[in-house]
């Protein structure tokens, strides 16, 4: 058969799908060569499209580049959330927020490298889009914070101090799994951090302060 044939043969992907595969190919090859060695023929190659067609989709490396955050933070909150609603008390739901949002990082190690190369190559940017579209969020998350201090009364804390303090938790514990080793399951790890955030690590009588 020849090439022609072949070719004809060849299902035929939609728009939509051809997007798809430009980003996710962006993607994978941003987050091992870098921003700035990354070139967009490379990219078309590996998405199995023409350069024509990846910049019909996207105007500038930069917005190819931008995209794939996107990509990758619209799977962020689609884990997190799908946990979030498995679970009925607001303390469950939280840890299994956090479970899926520490295990979302473990399985795809590499977008903490392009939320570094955001912050190396678009230092322009009053935020970077992660923090853009958490702040947008919060008052969705806030609600989850307020339920829990309706179901377990502490007036010594507010909900969105209880939210800042989850999310620098959980924020430490993604970049520190990137630097160190780490010998516990990401369950423990959780189950331990959920403890101390929900009694403190001081025995009842020895609060001294």
């Amino acid at each position: 058969m020849t090439t022609e044939k072949a070719k004809l043969k060849r299902p035929q992907k939609s728009a939509e799908e051809r997007r798809h595969d430009i980003v996710a190919a962006a993607s994978e090859l941003f987050a091992e060569h870098g921003f700035q060695s990354t070139d967009t023929q490379t990219v078309a190659d590996k998405a199995g499209v023409g350069k024509g067609t990846l910049y019909r989709n996207f105007k500038s490396k930069e917005e190819l580049f931008k995209a794939t955050l996107d990509m990758h933070l619209d799977e962020l909150r689609a884990t997190v959330v799908r946990a979030r609603e498995s679970e009925q008390d607001p303390l469950e739901k939280l840890r299994a927020t956090w479970l899926a949002y520490i295990g979302f990082f473990e399985q795809n190690n590499n977008i903490i490298e392009l939320f570094i190369e955001e912050r190396l190559y678009f230092r322009d940017q009053e935020r970077s889009l992660y923090f853009t579209r958490l702040e947008r969020s919060r008052d969705e998350w806030r609600a989850l914070f307020e339920d829990i201090l309706r179901v377990y009364p502490n007036d010594e804390v507010t909900a969105s101090e209880l939210m800042d303090i989850s999310g620098q938790l959980v924020h430490g514990a993604v970049l520190l799994s990137q630097h160190t080793a780490i010998t516990q399951s990401t369950r423990q790890r959780v189950d331990l951090m959920m403890r101390i955030f929900m009694h403190g690590f001081i025995k009842p009588g020895q609060d001294n302060i």
